[in-house]
């Protein structure tokens, strides 16, 4: 980034590597340099620009093409490969779903499911419905939406089959996500498919706008108390 203040500073370069629990590499995505006006590499701090100049990534992001939207795109390399589908009450209710979720459901070629169900009584038993007919490729939810879908996902063997027959990704924001419901949610994927579905999540102004820096994947669960 050019710095540490996210309504000030952008993400000029993304590099992925996906390790298990000790470490091991297990995947390698894109290394990406991202472009970025002259105007907001000026917001640089003299420490910034210096190190930046030191490894040659002032000249990359001057000569790059690639934007934020299209290293995203890039670095979830599974987007490619399989179009999305996303099953999703939050475009009803937040500007993070109705501009992130549906303009990546939109870019990628895939398709978007709107969920009537909300994360509370009365409401999360739609979602089961829905999610008990469609199997998503990447969920988003908060993480009282994750707690709320707990208990029906370690009741219903259909339902979890069905959730993660697919599963790539899953991505909270808004709130820290427990490291109870974590952990669960990591125990009931590796009970159904054998492995842990990768977690995400980000942080902006999500009233707003998408997310300005986003998370590795398995990353310390108690590093979250957003």
């Amino acid at each position: 980034m050019t710095g540490l203040e996210p309504l000030r500073h952008v993400i000029i370069e993304i590099a992925t590597l996906i390790t298990d629990d000790n470490l091991n590499v297990i995947a390698e995505g894109p290394d990406l340099v991202i472009h970025a006006s002259p105007e907001q590499m000026a917001e640089m701090g003299d420490f910034v620009t210096e190190m930046h100049t030191k490894s040659g990534l002032i000249d990359a992001v001057a000569t790059s093409t690639v934007t934020t939207e299209e290293a995203e795109t890039q670095t979830l390399a599974f987007l490619k490969d399989e179009p999305p589908v996303i099953v999703d009450w939050l475009p009803w209710n937040h500007t993070f779903g109705g501009n992130h979720n549906i303009g990546l459901t939109l870019y990628n070629g895939g398709s978007m499911y709107l969920d009537e169900g909300k994360p509370m009584p009365g409401g999360i038993e739609e979602t089961v419905r829905n999610l008990r007919e469609i199997s998503p490729t990447v969920y988003f939810n908060v993480p009282k939406g994750y707690e709320s879908l707990l208990p029906y996902l370690r009741a219903d063997s259909h339902l979890r089959k069905k959730f993660f027959a697919r599963l790539h990704a899953m991505f909270f924001s808004g709130a820290a996500l427990s490291p109870y419901v974590w952990s669960a949610l990591d125990a009931l994927a590796v009970q159904e498919t054998g492995a842990r579905v990768p977690m995400l999540t980000g942080l902006g102004a999500t009233e707003t706008a998408p997310t300005a820096a986003n998370s590795p994947i398995f990353v310390q669960k108690k590093a979250f108390a957003m």
